[in-house]
């Protein structure tokens, strides 16, 4: 899958999260995942999509692993420090 392909898939995540279809958004998120494993904005959406859902173990583990590729990731940093406690 080319470059092109994933960033479009993962603007069909966002939109879908944005409009609360979130199997929809975890489809796309995990189609990409499944080609490039440790692409970071994949990542960062999939800890998103599963904190607007409450899992809060899981969003935590995806921005875990943002910041373990991309330790600037600035978004992924500040949703991990929200979930502290949770």
């Amino acid at each position: 899958m080319n470059t092109k392909k994933i960033q479009h898939l993962i603007e069909e995540a966002k939109f879908y999260i944005l409009t609360n279809r979130f199997q929809e958004a975890e489809r796309y998120l995990e189609e990409v995942l499944k080609e490039d494993s440790e692409n970071p904005d994949a990542l960062f959406y999939m800890g998103l999509l599963n904190e607007m859902l409450n899992r809060f173990t899981e969003a935590r583990e995806y921005y875990e692993k943002v910041l373990a590729i991309d330790p600037n990731y600035h978004s992924a940093e500040e949703h991990l420090a929200r979930l502290q406690g949770k």
